[in-house]
């Protein structure tokens, strides 16, 4: 899950990088593919992550996502000397299926949708280096 989140986040900073060195060079449709792929990364990473919380009182505010479920759950199987209890293994099934929904998701995303921006870009020739005016 982190992983993702870091690959979200690079994906996501190229995507909106590239937008501002184009400004208004930049073609519409191209602009739009963007913008989706923008708004589906959100939406998995907020699955994934709870991007609202900034310091350690935001838990009691917005709800933890399954990164903090998954931490959890590690972090009470990993305590004392026995073996994982039967609930923490069913739980840990439940959750893993869960991060495995939206690591599914981005996965195609990734392998899809930025691989047809990426040719949208190509086809169009739009300049990879703007320089200033």
């Amino acid at each position: 899950i982190q992983k993702a989140i870091k690959n979200i986040r690079d994906v996501r900073t190229q995507i909106n990088d590239f937008n501002e060195r184009q400004a208004t060079n930049l073609p519409k449709d191209i602009k739009q593919k963007g913008d989706t792929i923008n708004k589906q990364l959100t939406a998995i990473e907020e699955a994934l992550y709870q991007t609202k919380a900034k310091s350690g009182q935001d838990v009691l505010n917005y709800p933890i996502r399954l990164n903090d479920k998954i931490s959890g759950l590690f972090d009470y199987a990993n305590s004392g000397y026995n073996a994982p209890t039967h609930q923490v293994k069913n739980a840990y099934d439940d959750l893993a299926l869960l991060a495995d929904v939206q690591l599914k998701k981005l996965q195609v995303l990734l392998d899809v949708d930025v691989v047809e921006l990426n040719k949208m870009i190509r086809e169009k020739a739009v300049p990879v280096i703007m320089p200033k005016k």
